[in-house]
């Protein structure tokens, strides 16, 4: 498993993959980095996606509509945290427009 050189959203989707998906395949683990697919090698599936989404939603504040819970953003850990940092933003500049 890679740590250097990972963002914050990295290194807490990362964990948190890790430990919901390859606790029982500790090898599989060791070679996961933020750009391995999750999605082709197995790791996530569609019920995989919808809990990530379901934790991504709760630890980082945001709301994911079912159309946004795609392979396309969460096909690896750089790709969600990525996404999430887009929706992140878009909450942000919302609510500065709405203040």
């Amino acid at each position: 498993m890679e740590s250097s050189s990972l963002t914050h959203g990295e290194s807490v989707i990362l964990e948190y993959v890790t430990k919901q998906f390859l606790v029982a395949q500790p090898k599989l683990a060791e070679t996961i980095t933020a750009e391995t697919s999750l999605v082709r090698s197995g790791v996530l599936d569609s019920f995989g996606i919808y809990t990530v989404v379901m934790f991504v939603e709760e630890q980082f504040g945001i709301s994911i509509d079912d159309d946004e819970a795609i392979p396309e953003y969460f096909d690896s850990v750089s790709t969600i945290a990525r996404f999430v940092s887009r929706k992140q933003s878009q909450l942000a500049s919302g609510a500065a427009g709405s203040a």
